[in-house]
């Protein structure tokens, strides 16, 4: 369940020995990511800084995040080792994000949106029963960023995306994987990954980009 080794408590090296043992050590809140870490010797400092380099044994992905040591344990039963709860905020979140979809099988690319950005501002819904309201604030024709209140879906779960009123526009409902969760311009919310467009839904997106593009 533990990473396997470690480098000076400022820039913490975390093997972990698979996926399922680093999905085991990270979890995901709607404002924090947090991960538990703990090697032999490792010497931690309470509320310090640390630049995390993230990867797994015998796969080459590596993932890179900056967090805060909220907590120190004391494995004394398991030998000389020492852990740590390492808090993640803000836009650290989408690496973490990224490691947390990769451990899960996704595409570590998933985050980093391909395509041009343009700045928009369209009222949506998101979730199971569409019950969240969102502001879509930038799109292209792989994603978006959508401005949230209240609590924020977990990283890489599967949401439904409703672009309008679903009722006068059946084909704007859009399946989307959450890519990563933190602010934006100051502004609460997630990275959406558009997945398994329909070819209306294909249409309508490009039929918006093209009115975006425009403003």
């Amino acid at each position: 369940m533990d990473p396997r080794r470690g480098v000076e408590a400022d820039e913490i090296e975390a093997t972990f020995a698979s996926r399922k043992a680093f999905l085991q050590a990270a979890a995901v809140h709607a404002t924090e990511c947090r991960l538990y870490w703990a090697a032999e010797g490792a010497n931690f400092t309470l509320n310090a800084a640390v630049r995390v380099i993230l990867g797994f044994e015998d796969e080459d992905v590596r993932f890179v995040f900056r967090g805060t040591v909220m907590k120190l344990v004391d494995e004394a039963l398991r030998g000389n080792r020492t852990g740590a709860v390492i808090r993640v905020i803000g836009e650290e979140q989408r690496a973490f994000g990224s490691a947390i979809s990769f451990a899960r099988g996704v595409d570590p690319k998933l985050g980093r949106r391909r395509g041009e950005r343009y700045r928009a501002r369209i009222v949506a819904k998101l979730g199971d029963g569409l019950s969240q309201q969102a502001v879509l604030l930038d799109i292209s024709e792989h994603g978006a960023f959508a401005q949230l209140e209240g609590d924020l879906p977990p990283v890489g779960s599967l949401q439904p995306l409703c672009i309008g009123e679903i009722e006068q526009n059946p084909e704007g409902l859009i399946p989307v994987r959450v890519a990563w969760i933190g602010p934006r311009d100051g502004q609460p919310g997630c990275g959406l990954e558009f997945l398994d467009l329909t070819e209306p839904a294909r249409t309508w997106l490009l039929q918006a980009l093209e009115r975006v593009k425009r403003l």
